[in-house]
């Protein structure tokens, strides 16, 4: 399954929220992305439609399965190329963007073999 490159953003960053907080909900996605409430919600509407996330009685999301093992795929490539990016000489903020673009445009061969080419390990996840 291919995502765009807000909807990869959206779930690499419910991934990380994960990792530090009990309970994720939408206002902590929001914040974290500097996004508006009402902008959040319409697209976790919409990644849970496509069986990424799911949403408790409580209105805390979690991430499925599918969810899991597609943020894992995405997270390793990721990891591969924002720091080429970041070697260029952009911006967090902009090596980030360009790794969400490349990792939602590109055919996944051609992403496995261009992250076969770079192995870092350790680099930053979706920063706000």
């Amino acid at each position: 399954m291919k995502l765009t490159s807000g909807k990869l953003r959206y779930l690499l960053t419910i991934v990380s929220l994960e990792k530090n907080l009990k309970r994720v909900r939408c206002i902590d996605v929001a914040v974290q992305l500097g996004i508006s409430r009402a902008s959040v919600c319409k697209m976790l509407s919409s990644l849970c439609k496509e069986g990424l996330l799911e949403q408790s009685a409580d209105k805390s999301l979690h991430i499925t399965a599918l969810g899991h093992e597609l943020a894992q795929q995405y997270e390793q490539q990721y990891r591969q190329l924002f720091p080429i990016f970041c070697q260029m000489g952009l911006s967090d903020f902009d090596a980030q963007e360009c790794s969400m673009a490349l990792l939602s445009q590109l055919p996944e061969q051609t992403l496995k073999n261009i992250c076969a080419c770079f192995q870092v390990d350790n680099f930053p996840l979706v920063s706000a």
